[in-house]
Order: structure tokens, then sequence, then C-alpha cells
């Protein structure tokens, strides 16, 4: 009987140590590239993006180690799956030599080979099969993008090809995001699309059936997905784009103006004038592009009726302030220098500006993001 209990001991000691053992997961990489001898390796756990943006001096959580007879390694333990990308060369100093998102499981084996032309691959689960064949595909398309690209630089396309090459480069880049759309949708639920979560939702954002499309994306979703924040900024981004949909009355905003006093987006909306909120910032390129024709316009409207409100995504005044009159922009102009963790970014789910949201006189949402010709046409026929 003793002999029975010592066994029913050492077994379930076993099954213990073993259990324990099960949640460890090792990362295996090489690479082939000689010149990365004992260059640094990192590995970067997951990390919410959502909060990222919204506290860009946070830190990463990071480990590293070093390249050492062309192999490095990783390991530890997790009690669920999850994910981490690792990074081949100088992280901080823009020269990278590759780079892979993995994904950790008890008991996994993982392998990420980064070749002689710094191409990186990762196989060793099932999980790490799909981030392979999500990023061969991604791979093929930004090939594309660069092939023409290529051409276009070279000088070599008249006229007529270079629109034409133009053309299908927008139309690759429109692939690529509805394949990332749907590989997220497919695996909403695997640690191997979590990665892509918040970036599909901030573009799907910006189309046109935005809020259908978002709520198909996470329809499926369920356990851990839900407990993301990044599906959660999803979750968020949908309620907003509800909320400021066209036909929706403005949501209100409070700033400071230049001078530094608190200024209301409701002192101007909705008291009879049509208000084209504009969301820019002094380091925006297509702003300082597109700002001629919004000024054009301005001119042309403003005894009919027709005012601006800017809200500037700036984080330093003296660049805002300095832009105003530089670009000439005589309306009225708001900032809480949070850069795009502005109010205005949030309580109008605004990724990517330039940004408009044209207000009629008592306040509705008109028209979101109209500009160039769009914004022109619109205004001709409010104000004829």
């Amino acid at each position: 009987m003793r002999n029975l209990l010592l066994v029913a001991a050492a077994l379930g000691a076993a099954l213990l140590v073993s259990a324990c053992g099960g949640n460890s997961y090792t990362i295996e990489g090489v690479v082939e590239d000689p010149s990365l001898e004992g260059a640094k390796v990192y590995k970067v756990a997951s990390f919410n993006i959502s909060d990222l943006v919204a506290d860009p001096t946070q830190s990463m959580p990071m480990d590293s180690t070093l390249v050492q007879e062309g192999k490095y390694t990783f390991s530890g333990k997790v009690s669920d799956p999850d994910y981490c990308t690792i990074y081949v060369g100088d992280l901080t100093g823009g020269n990278l030599a590759g780079h892979a998102t993995v994904v950790i499981e008890p008991g996994a084996k993982i392998s990420v080979v980064t070749d002689a032309d710094h191409k990186t691959r990762v196989s060793g689960t099932p999980a790490n099969d799909l981030v392979q064949q999500n990023a061969e595909q991604e791979e093929r398309l930004s090939d594309q993008i660069m092939a023409i690209y290529d051409r276009l630089r070279s000088g070599e396309a008249d006229a007529e090809e270079s629109a034409r090459l133009e053309k299908q480069a927008d139309e690759i880049r429109a692939q690529k995001q509805e394949a990332d759309y749907q590989f997220v949708k497919e695996n909403i639920n695997n640690p191997a699309a979590w990665f892509k979560l918040y970036n599909v939702g901030v573009m799907t954002a910006m189309e046109e059936d935005a809020v259908a499309k978002l709520k198909d994306l996470i329809a499926g979703a369920e356990g851990r997905t839900k407990e993301l924040a990044d599906f959660q900024s999803i979750v968020d981004r949908i309620a907003v784009l509800e909320r400021t949909a066209v036909g929706q009355p403005f949501t209100d905003l409070a700033m400071e103006d230049p001078d530094g006093n608190l200024m209301h987006l409701s002192d101007y909306a909705g008291k009879g004038k049509y208000i084209l909120v504009d969301f820019w910032a002094s380091w925006c390129g297509p702003c300082k592009a597109e700002m001629p024709h919004v000024v054009e316009l301005y001119n042309q409207y403003k005894n009919k009726g027709f005012d601006i409100v800017s809200v500037s995504f700036d984080s330093k005044k003296e660049n805002w302030l300095k832009a105003i009159p530089e670009w000439g922009m005589p309306w009225h102009h708001m900032s809480d220098l949070k850069g795009w963790g502005s109010e205005g970014s949030s309580a109008y789910a605004v990724n990517a500006i330039p940004h408009t949201v044209l207000l009629g006189p008592d306040g509705t949402i008109l028209a979101r993001n109209l500009s160039g010709d769009e914004l022109k046409a619109k205004l001709a026929e409010l104000l004829p």
C-alpha cells in the first residue's frame, strides 16, 4: 500500500512539473547574413496600439539579446496564446534588418529565420503558419506597389503611363487593405490577427460604409478578443461614427483659442451659419496642399452665411500659431495641443487629416470628409 502511495505521489509530482513546464515557449532565431553577427535582436511584447496613440511617451515592453554564431533564442511562459514582434538590427536608429510577428503559445517551439536578403519567415505552429501566409500575401502586394513607384521615379513613363500606374497603385493598395480586413475578420479570435486589429479598424473607419463594415469585422469576436483594448477601440469608434454621422447633431468641443482663451465649437455651430469644422495640423503636408482651396472657398462664401472653425492636431503651440498666418487662415482656431490624442480626434473618430465636417445652420451634420471639388460643389449647392 505504501509503495502504491509513493508511486501515486511521484506521478502527481511529475504531472505538476509537466503542467508547469507546459506553459513554456521557445523562439529559435537564425540570421543568415554574416554582417549581422553580434547585432541586437529585440522581442517586443504585445501591447495595445490604442494605448500608445493616447500616450506616445510610454515605452514598449521589450527584451533583447544578441546574434551569436548566426543564432539567437528567446524563451518564456504564457498561460494563454499571445503575440510578440521580433526585430533584428538597430531598432532605435531605424536600421532594421528584419522583423516578424510571432504567436507565442504554451509549449510552442517557434522558428524565425532572417535570410541573407533580410526577409524574415516564421513557422512552428498553425497560428504562426497563418501569420506567415498573411505576411507573404502582404509582401507580394507591397512589391507590386514598389515596382510601380520604381518605374515612376525612373522618369521614363510619359504622362499617360504615369496616370495609369498611379491608378494601378491605388487599386493594389485598396486590394491590400481589403485583404487585411478579411484576414482579421476571418481570424478575429486568433492572436495571429490581433496585431492588425487596431490598424484595420482605423482604415475601415475611413470607408464610406464604415459602421456596417466595422460591425461585420468584429461580429464573431468572443472570449479574450473582447478584452483587448484595441478591440474596445473599434467598439468605441463605431459609437462615435454613429453619433457623428450625417443627420446627427454636432458634438461640442472645448479647447483654447490662439490667445489662450477657452473656446467652444458651440460658440459658432448651430448659430445660423454653415460651419466647416476643419481638422488639420501644421506638420500635415496634405493639409497644407489643400488649404489654398479652403481659403478660396472661405473668401467666396464668408459673406453668404459660411464660416470655418479649424481644430489643430498640433502638439507644439509655436508651430500651430506660426502656420495660421503663413497658410492664410483668417477664421476661428482651437487646439488642445495633444496631437493625435486630441479631443477632436476621439469626438469625431478622425483617423487621418485633413478631415472636414460640414454643419448646417442648426448644427446638424450635413457631410463628412469633403475636400477639393466635392466641397466646392456642396457649398455651391447650399449657398448659390
